[in-house]
């Protein structure tokens, strides 16, 4: 975590304008955000150790994707699909995983790999329903 991210506590009455420029309207809000302030991913709400380092590397996963790493944002969206396959993000994560390795590769192949895991991993999921046509 210490690597990646830098923890700010900001107490949300006393510093109201903070808490309204960065739009938390509950506590706990943990914020993925890059250097410039611009928020990549929100989570609310407390949660497990296992579960706040899954939407941590999710928010990582999805810096390097913004900032056009499709190498790093690949194997990081691999790497929180390994650790936490049953977790809630999980599929939103192979969608990404799969965008990522079409930008990564620049064709369509390496995508359709990723969506017909998330597909056949997680059927049900809304993110599953996105690519199934494709990979069907």
């Amino acid at each position: 975590m210490e690597t990646n991210f830098v923890a700010v506590k900001v107490n949300v009455k006393e510093h109201r304008e903070v808490a309204k420029k960065l739009r938390i309207v509950w506590t706990p809000t943990i914020l993925a955000a890059l250097p410039d302030g611009t928020i990549l991913h929100q989570t609310i709400g407390w949660m497990p150790p296992a579960d706040f380092l899954a939407e941590a590397a999710y928010g990582l996963a999805r810096a390097s994707l913004d900032a056009r790493d499709f190498d790093t944002a690949s194997r990081r969206l691999r790497d929180l699909v390994a650790r936490s396959p049953r977790h809630d993000r999980t599929p939103e994560a192979m969608y990404w995983l799969g965008v990522s390795e079409f930008r990564r590769t620049g064709g369509i192949e390496a995508a359709k790999l990723a969506w017909k895991e998330l597909a056949d991993g997680w059927p049900a999921s809304t993110w599953a329903t996105r690519v199934r046509w494709l990979v069907t």
